[in-house]
């Protein structure tokens, strides 16, 4: 007596096994086309024309993104209660110190952030008087043009952009000057 082999190819074996193919590819295409209509901006993609208004701690009350060409932009999302968000500050400080020009740094809060002006502007009075250095970026206060744009899983997160192009995204343990000196030197 023979006993069936479980690996005969029959005409009905192989009419399953293609369909199960094909169910598994569909549903992977099907799960990458439902991640990219997120509308979020990915590493590569070019930011869309935008102004920032809001902007305090400068001389400008408004920031148009594509004039900052040539020079590395990071976009640090962050609160004042954060704690975390506020010791990253002497990090882009160095950074900062180090780069000079070829950088610049703005903060960001986002739209349903419970801070509004005043707020800020204390914090950013009681920053200098305990840190004894005032913070020298721009800050925008309750933005919703990038926070739209960007999916931001935590804060502090930063958003590395060069000349309009979205560059990296990470979190303050990847940033440092041998980072971004790499970076510049070989940008997307």
């Amino acid at each position: 007596m023979e006993l069936p082999c479980p690996l005969k190819l029959t005409a009905m074996n192989l009419k399953l096994c293609l369909l199960a193919f094909i169910c598994h590819t569909l549903n992977v295409s099907a799960q990458q086309v439902s991640v990219n209509k997120t509308g979020k901006l990915q590493v590569g993609d070019s930011l869309p024309p935008l102004v920032l208004k809001k902007v305090y701690n400068t001389d400008v009350s408004s920031i148009d993104m594509s004039s900052l060409q040539n020079k590395l932009v990071l976009v640090d999302f962050w609160a004042t209660w954060c704690g975390s968000c506020v010791k990253a500050f002497p990090t882009l400080d160095s950074i900062k110190a180090v780069l000079g020009d070829s950088l610049q740094v703005i903060l960001v809060t986002s739209y349903n952030n419970p801070v509004d002006e005043d707020r800020l502007l204390q914090f950013l009075t009681r920053y200098q008087q305990r840190t004894g250095a005032a913070l020298a970026y721009p800050a925008v206060l309750k933005d919703t043009v990038l926070t739209r744009n960007f999916s931001i899983p935590y804060i502090p997160y930063y958003v590395w952009l060069w000349n309009g192009r979205v560059q990296s995204m990470t979190p303050p343990k990847d940033l440092s000057v041998p980072q971004i000196r790499q970076f510049m030197r070989n940008p997307l």
